[in-house]
């Protein structure tokens, strides 16, 4: 195999989210393959930095002016495109794009050079939370990533999907604006080394692995068990975010604290994994999430959603065999 330099336009690259463990992965494995690798990120991490070449920069903390507070997401963009023409970037064989900020203005300094566009949400505005947020805010960053989402499916040489639900999705919500040139490449876990988990107890282990955001709808997991206080069970939450303090608020009302348990994030969630019989993933908008795979490497059967097209977005069905390795509930 002939060694490429290779360039990743990434965001953030710690555990928080699935795409940020992609993303890092993703470096990692290049560069050990023996592939030049250089990444363009919004944080980076040690490890990366190690073995590849990083510029990073820094996202600003704007102060909240009259009107303008609204288009926060359209400052940030431009900052990140002046910071990248900047830089003394040199040219490379190939680029992959995860972050949205960086396309435009990497391609205009290298329009020659193929790209492959990297989608880490089912779709770009499904990912944004309207959930108190203004609505003038958010129309103004919906509209924002819808132009570069339709701009990428249009200019890469390829988008690569994880899973083929992930692209009948873009193309049933863009429609005949866009003409992509997809590839499917599902998303590899690694398997752990022996699966016994040890533990000595009768009680059912549920969990969750990820962020605590409104989207990943970790409420409806917590009403659905208050139904379930006389049997033995314990569900176990690993993760941070800004829903915390309300989920934790709603337990708490729910007469659930002996029951539920917030462990924060985790950097060994393989820990939990072990522990767990059935791993619970609400969540309303996915395309192939980290977490979930991650508990079915450690034979963890997950209990998830199905798709309805309308409020429900994910390709869970093209990853569950229900009733075999997992279960599908409508939403």
């Amino acid at each position: 195999m002939t060694p490429r330099r290779v360039r990743i336009l990434a965001g953030k690259l710690n555990r928080g989210t699935g795409a940020r463990v992609y993303n890092r992965e993703l470096a990692l494995r290049l560069a050990a393959r023996g592939h030049e690798v250089s990444v363009v990120c919004v944080e980076a991490i040690k490890e990366v930095t190690e073995c590849a070449k990083v510029w990073e920069i820094r996202l600003p903390r704007y102060e909240p002016r009259p009107l303008v507070w609204r288009f926060e997401h359209w400052r940030l963009h431009g900052h990140c495109a002046r910071e990248l023409r900047r830089l003394e970037l040199c040219p490379t064989d190939v680029v992959i794009a995860a972050h949205d900020y960086f396309m435009k203005s990497h391609y205009s300094m290298f329009p020659q050079t193929p790209w492959v566009y990297l989608p880490h949400a089912m779709i770009a505005t499904h990912d944004i939370e309207s959930e108190g947020t203004p609505r003038s805010m958010y129309l103004a960053t919906t509209c924002l990533y819808a132009h570069l989402q339709r701009w990428a499916l249009n200019r890469a040489n390829r988008t690569l999907r994880f899973t083929q639900e992930g692209c009948l999705a873009l193309l049933r919500h863009y429609g005949k604006w866009v003409h992509p040139r997809f590839f499917v490449n599902p998303m590899g876990i690694d398997c752990p080394q022996g699966l016994e988990s040890g533990r000595s107890d009768n009680v059912i282990h549920l969990l969750w692995v990820g962020q605590l955001i409104p989207r990943k709808r970790i409420e409806l997991a917590i009403q659905a068990l208050e139904t379930l206080r006389e049997h033995d069970w314990r569900f176990d939450i690993v993760g941070e975010g800004e829903s915390r303090a309300s989920l934790e608020q709603l337990v708490r009302q729910k007469g659930l604290t002996d029951h539920i348990y917030f462990t924060g994030f985790q950097p060994r969630p393989e820990l939990w994994y072990r522990q767990a019989d059935l791993f619970l993933f609400p969540s309303k908008s996915e395309n192939s999430p980290v977490a979930m795979l991650e508990a079915m490497s450690y034979g963890v059967p997950c209990l998830a959603m199905r798709a309805d097209g309308m409020r429900i977005h994910n390709a869970n069905a093209e990853i569950i065999t229900d009733g075999v390795d997992g279960f599908l509930a409508k939403g």
